[in-house]
């Protein structure tokens, strides 16, 4: 057995007798549990905090449960009408508890099965009667009704239900501290040479998972290092909020969907991945990095990007080789944020084959 199956293996039995632990616990206990809690942070698709068990630090995320979806918890059926571009996370009221739910069971059963480490466990799950707390202010004023234009009915009854929930599902998950912004972060500021063979490291592993994920049936479709978690320098991949899986009870739209976006968990992750890094080593706000990365994408390194990437040390050539996707993406999110319909990763990616270059507007 290699050391990381030990670590695999040792991860299943402690936080499978967490959850047991979980299970025995009726609903007032676990309300006390949560309300004993540490508030962690809040947003659209519910809340996160962190607790005590049994001597442990265990993750809690709340989600919002809407009437329709108390009523069968489980269902991963697309229910509120919202514009595919919803699965893009450019302002998304989210798809349902049910899928998160099922995508954490299904992920957490690889692990179990030793089939694959990339992903944190779920320990237990529970629908409560009592709301959570969701922050919706991303929705408000003209900006995300200009944004969403004939979809904006659909969305904006959608952050309505959500908001006004009276029910809630609880996940909790294995408790692992460190993202890999903040993992990447601290390597860099160990030195060029740890930091650009951090850097190199954490690419790699997210093509892998793209490619792990792709050929088991998972579209992620939010990959980013604030959704990427590290435990002795492995990546796992958490945040289900806008994950499709090909035994979901997708709808013809949404199965259509799903074909067509098999690279963008690649494409994205990578896209994510750039720009984090390019802002943390000063390359200045989304503007200024869009047009280096346009530009690296059409003549290569450039003195700009090469003094940047200093402290990647001999991983600076692999921004300039994934710098084209790169750009590609970036273009496609910057129409997406003025006008949800204005593109489609199919669209943008279709332009890309036919060799049209990034428009840098």
């Amino acid at each position: 057995m290699t050391t990381i199956d030990m670590v695999s293996s040792m991860r299943s039995v402690r936080n499978t007798q967490l959850g047991r632990v979980l299970a025995e616990l009726s609903d007032t206990e676990i309300a006390a549990l949560l309300a004993d809690g540490e508030p962690l942070g809040i947003g659209i698709g519910g809340s996160t905090a962190r607790v005590q068990l049994d001597g442990e630090l265990v993750f809690v995320k709340q989600i919002p449960l809407t009437p329709v979806e108390r009523a069968d918890v489980r269902s991963t059926a697309h229910r509120s009408g919202l514009p595919m571009a919803c699965h893009y996370g450019i302002g998304s009221p989210g798809f349902g508890a049910g899928r998160e739910l099922a995508a954490h069971e299904l992920t957490s059963r690889w692990v179990h099965d030793e089939e694959s480490d990339i992903f944190p466990l779920l320990l237990h799950s529970r629908p409560l009667d009592r709301p959570c707390r969701t922050d919706t202010s991303e929705f408000e004023g003209l900006t995300p009704q200009q944004q969403w234009g004939e979809g904006w009915p659909r969305v904006v009854q959608r952050v309505d239900a959500l908001r006004d929930a009276e029910s809630s599902m609880t996940l909790f998950l294995e408790y692992l501290p460190e993202t890999l912004g903040a993992w990447l972060r601290r390597q860099f500021a160990a030195g060029a040479h740890t930091g650009g063979a951090a850097f190199a490291d954490a690419l790699e592993q997210i093509i892998d998972a793209s490619v792990w994920m792709r050929a088991h049936g998972l579209r992620h479709l939010d990959l980013h290092p604030g959704n990427i978690l590290v435990d002795r320098e492995r990546l796992l991949f958490t945040d289900f909020g806008l994950t499709m899986h090909e035994s979901f009870d997708l709808d013809r739209e949404e199965r259509a969907f799903f074909d067509l976006h098999a690279e963008y968990d690649h494409d994205t992750g990578v896209t994510s991945l750039l720009h984090w890094t390019l802002a943390e080593l000063g390359a200045g706000n989304r503007a200024r990095r869009t047009a280096l990365v346009n530009s690296t994408a059409k003549y290569g390194m450039s003195e700009e990007l090469e003094r940047l990437c200093a402290p990647l040390e001999g991983a600076a050539h692999l921004v300039v080789e994934h710098a084209q996707t790169a750009a590609v993406i970036t273009e496609m999110f910057e129409l997406l944020i003025r006008d949800a319909s204005a593109t489609s990763y199919d669209m943008i990616t279709a332009e890309r084959e036919r060799g049209a270059e990034p428009s840098g507007q």
